[in-house]
């Protein structure tokens, strides 16, 4: 859905404000994707670490 308004907002001249909307939607479903890997990660080390003592 976020690629399609940034696809039609750099190709279609009409709607060039649905570019960066598209941009700032594709960041910000990357940045919630990092977010998520590094609690993840930040999980499995506090179990290693509990599983240690």
């Amino acid at each position: 859905m976020a690629s399609l308004f940034f696809f039609l907002g750099l190709f279609e001249n009409g709607y060039s404000v649905l570019t960066p909307i598209g941009v700032g939607t594709i960041v910000g479903a990357v940045f919630i994707f990092l977010m998520g890997m590094f609690l993840v990660a930040s999980e499995e080390m506090v179990k290693k670490i509990g599983r240690q003592q």
